[in-house]
């Protein structure tokens, strides 16, 4: 999740609002912690505060990569056994 939040800035778009998709509940959970102070965890929050300097706004969302072919956004996702992240550019 911390290399596609750092590779936001690299979007070629006006959007500001990025929507990140993961399979990973164990991070979003870490994530609204606040007890949790891991090396990882406290670098995401770092960048997602350093985004929302930038006027970026971030959703996070859980999706359940074990259905097949979910769609999110008008995209299919694909069947991965591996944690997955994707960033979508919401219209506003």
């Amino acid at each position: 999740m911390l290399k596609a939040l750092e590779n936001i800035k690299y979007l070629d778009t006006d959007e500001r609002t990025v929507q990140i998709l993961t399979d990973s509940r164990i991070i979003l959970d870490s994530l609204n912690n606040r007890d949790n102070r891991t090396h990882l965890i406290e670098q995401i929050r770092k960048k997602v505060i350093e985004l929302e300097n930038h006027k970026w706004t971030e959703d996070f969302k859980w999706i359940n990569l074990l259905t097949p072919n979910v769609n999110y956004s008008g995209r299919t996702a694909p069947l991965t056994s591996k944690v997955a992240f994707y960033i979508f550019i919401q219209q506003i």
